[in-house]
C-alpha cells in the first residue's frame, strides 16, 4: 500500500489537550511530506480547530474529514 492510499482517521490536534499537542499546521505539513492526499482531524468535544484545519489543508490541496468526538 502506498502512502497515497493511506489515510489517518484519528488525528488529534492541540485542541484535544488531554490527548495531543500536535499543532494543526505541523499535522498538515507532515501529511503532505508523507505524500498522503487526505487527513482526518478528530478532536475531542471541540471544533475550535475547524477553520484552521480547513484553511491549511485546502492550501495544500488535501482532502479533509473533520470529526468532533463526544466522550
Amino acid at each position: 500500500m502506498s502512502s497515497v492510499d493511506f489515510v489517518h482517521l484519528q488525528c488529534q490536534s492541540e485542541y484535544s489537550v488531554k490527548n495531543s499537542l500536535v499543532r494543526v499546521s505541523k499535522l498538515i505539513d507532515s501529511v503532505k511530506e508523507a505524500g498522503m492526499m487526505s487527513v482526518a482531524l478528530t478532536d475531542d468535544m471541540s471544533l475550535f480547530s475547524a477553520i484552521k484545519f480547513y484553511q491549511k489543508a485546502t492550501l495544500q490541496a488535501l482532502s479533509q474529514l473533520l470529526v468532533q468526538k463526544y466522550l
